[in-house]
């Protein structure tokens, strides 16, 4: 039997029954509601990964998505967002759709995991070392607010892709030093692999991670390179080396969830988008 743990992305819109954005039209269009895609999802994937979301995301959307993941006997997975501002120490005002779900949380899942980037600017009146000290500091602030909660959690920081933006995370040396210094259990890595091999391609990271960040890594996201090396297509495309990065994975033990992050809005007019998606899935399940 395969033990890998398989999520999936999906936005928190979609999940909550609503169709706002145009990913959200396409997924009801590939697969119908939220509803029937989860139940067409059992045996097929263990957790489900509410997708990047920051605190304009509306409150019952995402206590909502909390709930019909769920209810479909689904694990949670957020990710999140690090907030710049942490003055306000509470969690209700950080994170305000955390408290009304902590009383179910217990029930459904033993432990809850934040992915999240490092704070980043696309202006140029800060730099990236301030930046870098910034999350540090907030990562610590926020570990120290969360370690209140009655429920165990982790924190995932992401190696993110080159975008021409400020941002400290776009290197492997970056993010073990963010993990060396921040200094607690509840911290580790989120690996892209998609990020990953588009700035290797780029020339702007080797192919091969230290062996120290593979170790920390304690998420994933996958996904494949499509047309212009644009990121977020499905796997499929096999361009991503996911037989390198997978042995990395596995040379380390590695236990969290492998999720498949694809953004179907970039490839609905080039390829058969649900015959894909899911075919995605099933590359994960019998690597």
């Amino acid at each position: 039997m395969n033990s890998r743990k398989i999520s999936l992305s999906l936005p928190h819109s979609y999940l909550s029954g609503e169709t706002l954005t145009n990913r959200d039209s396409i997924l009801h269009d590939l697969f119908g509601p939220a509803g029937d895609l989860l139940a067409d999802l059992e045996g097929r994937v263990e957790g489900i990964e509410i997708s990047h979301f920051n605190d304009s995301a509306p409150v019952e959307q995402i206590i909502q998505s909390m709930r019909n993941i769920w209810k479909a006997g689904f694990e949670v997975i957020l990710h999140a967002h690090l907030p710049s501002d942490l003055r306000d120490g509470r969690t209700e005002i950080i994170y305000p759709w955390l408290k009304p779900v902590l009383e179910d949380l217990p029930a459904n899942q033993s432990h809850l995991l934040f992915n999240m980037h490092t704070l980043s600017s696309d202006t140029r009146q800060v730099s990236v070392s301030t930046l870098m000290e910034k999350t540090i500091e907030n990562l610590k602030r926020l570990i120290g607010i969360l370690e209140a909660s009655p429920f165990p959690f982790s924190i995932a920081v992401e190696i993110n892709r080159e975008k021409g933006i400020l941002d400290p995370s776009t290197n492997y040396e970056n993010l073990v030093e963010i993990c060396r210094r921040v200094d607690t259990p509840g911290l580790g890595i989120g690996w892209d692999l998609g990020h990953t091999y588009s700035n290797v391609l780029r020339g702007l990271i080797p192919k091969e991670p230290p062996r120290e960040f593979v170790e920390r890594v304690i998420h994933t996201h996958i996904h494949d390179l499509g047309r212009n090396k644009q990121t977020h297509w499905p796997l499929t495309m096999e361009k991503l080396p996911l037989d390198f990065y997978m042995e990395k994975l596995r040379s380390v033990d590695y236990d969290g969830y492998h999720t498949l992050e694809i953004y179907p809005e970039r490839f609905i007019n080039v390829i058969p988008a649900r015959e894909k998606m899911l075919e995605s899935i099933e590359i994960l399940r019998e690597w």
